[in-house]
């Protein structure tokens, strides 16, 4: 029979793919030479700590995470998202999460997040964002936002291997001057509407389409 072996781990910068990592620690145990249980925390574009079991002789485990306000849109830079960056929305967010693997593959996730900051090219929110996946690569997102510039729904799939996306969205009283790009444009005027966001993280597609009582043009009403 092995034995038990207790280990505890620190590290005040640490680099990975030139990504810092600051302030890792990590503290645990592994029984018989196979199953591990460990508790870890780190500063990776926000606070993130959690704890997680696993069988290291097949890779199957589980474990829980849990972070506070931390900026996805720069981990997702992290990754070499660059291309059209503009259109990437800042999110951070504080929440729970469950994980599960296989073959040490990822099997399923769960998240429940408060979204402590939205932001997208001058639109202003916050609100809550559900993520789940069962099969590994398909990250399901359900996100609810609230402004002073109006309300968002929006639900949808994200390839995490391929990095594309497919999302549905309905917005309620938004004001779209909030938009820099529809501001630029000359564009004002609250609307309730729909849209459709597809493709590539790096360069996606979209289609709205929009109701509204006082929408103006270069300040004519339409």
């Amino acid at each position: 029979r092995a034995p038990t072996l207790q280990f505890r781990f620190h590290s005040y910068e640490l680099v990975i793919k030139g990504n810092f990592i600051k302030d890792l620690s990590s503290n645990g145990q592994l029984l018989n030479g196979r199953f591990l249980n460990a508790d870890f925390s780190a500063d990776f574009k926000g606070k993130i700590n959690g704890n997680f079991n696993a069988d290291v002789l097949n890779g199957t485990g589980n474990g829980t995470l849990s972070c506070k306000k931390v900026n996805f849109k720069e981990i997702l830079l992290s990754m070499g998202v660059r291309k059209h960056v503009k259109w990437i929305p800042k999110l951070v967010a504080s929440g729970k999460s469950n994980i599960s693997f296989k073959n040490w593959k990822l099997s399923r996730f769960t998240a429940q997040l408060n979204v402590d900051e939205f932001l997208f090219r001058g639109y202003k929110a916050s609100g809550n964002l559900n993520l789940k996946t069962s099969v590994g690569k398909i990250l399901f997102f359900k996100t609810l936002l609230s402004g002073k510039d109006g309300n968002v729904i929006s639900q949808g799939a994200i390839n995490i291997e391929t990095l594309n996306i497919v999302s549905y969205s309905r917005f309620q009283n938004f004001d779209v001057s909030c938009l820099s790009f529809l501001k630029k444009a000359g564009l004002s005027g609250n609307a309730d509407g729909d849209g459709k966001l597809w493709g590539s993280l790096r360069n996606p597609s979209g289609l709205f389409s929009f109701s509204s009582e006082n929408f103006l043009f270069q300040g004519e009403m339409i």
